[in-house]
Formats: C-alpha cells, structure tokens, sequence
C-alpha cells in the first residue's frame, strides 16, 4: 500500500518541482503571475505559491553552500595554524595574526570594512559586503516585493479575470 501511495505521489511532486522551476524563472523575467498561471495551466495564486517555494529553496541551498564553503576554508585555516605552532619568529607571528584575521571575517565577528571610493572625503562611506550578503539581502528584497504584492483570492480554484481597466484607486471605472 505504502508503495502505491509513493508511486503515485512521485509524478506530483515530480510536477510541483518542475512548476516551481519554470515560475521562479518567469518571475524573474518581469511575467506576471496571471501569465505564469496561464503558462503553467495553475491557478494565479499557485503560481504565486511557486515562486515563494522556489525563492525559500533558493535561500536555503544560498546558506548552506556558505556554510559548506565557510567550513572548508576554516579546515584550511586550521591546518596552516597546525603548520606554524610552536614558532614565534616574526614571519610566523605574522601570519598567525593573518589566520585569526581571516577566522574572525569567516564567523563574522568583526564589522563591515568601510571604505571610500573615489569622491571627496565628505561623500558618504560605502561599506563593502561579501557576495553571500548581498545575494541574501537581494533575496530578501525580491522575497518583501512578492509578499507585498496583492494576491487574489480564489474561489473553486479559478483565476479571477482581470481586464485591466483601473482607476488609481484599483477600483473599477
């Protein structure tokens, strides 16, 4: 029984996966979720479902190469820290200091390095972040946008039409 269950639940999942692909896509070429629903043959407010699945999905699999990447390179550190203990000329005092710098940018105990870029003195700092950062704030902004976006509601899994005719308000002439 239990077998039955698996092989009929796989081609779904198989379809929701692949749902969830093509949406993320088109979303991310400006279509609307009323096209995406169109093209998928789902409804406006699962469309909508998809790309917010697709976008978690994203965000999860973005924390955990960081934190695949951060691992490996914090092994790194430990053995170059293995290979210097117990020296304490200058060179290797030197490159101790280098090692903790580099551990403590890893783990995130120091703060953003401020830096000037071109422009007068009085300009404003640019703080200058790694890209897992700024990939996380993108994500979150894009994932901000799509939550503030009205979501329809549906009734007997229909799409709602929408002819486009709207005043400022959103009201209909």
């Amino acid at each position: 029984m239990a077998d039955l269950v698996h092989q009929l639940a796989a081609p779904r999942q198989v379809q929701a996966d692949e749902n969830r692909q093509r949406a993320i896509q088109l979303r991310m070429s400006c279509v609307s979720y009323r096209t995406i629903a169109e093209t998928l043959g789902i409804s406006v407010g699962r469309a909508h479902q998809c790309v917010m699945e697709a976008l978690a999905e994203m965000r999860e699999q973005t924390h955990e190469a960081a934190a695949h990447v951060r691992d490996m390179e914090l092994a790194r550190l430990d053995v170059e820290w293995f290979h210097i203990e117990g020296k304490h000329d200058p060179r290797s005092l030197d490159s101790k200091l280098k090692i903790m710098e580099r551990r403590a940018k890893l783990l995130g105990l120091d703060a953003p390095v401020e830096s000037r870029v071109g422009g007068s003195l009085d300009a404003p700092p640019i703080m200058v972040m790694d890209a897992r950062e700024l990939l996380r704030q993108k994500l979150d902004d894009m994932e901000r946008r799509q939550a503030a976006m009205p979501t329809p509601a549906l009734t007997n899994g229909d799409a709602p039409h929408d002819d486009g005719a709207h005043t400022a308000n959103g009201d209909a002439p």
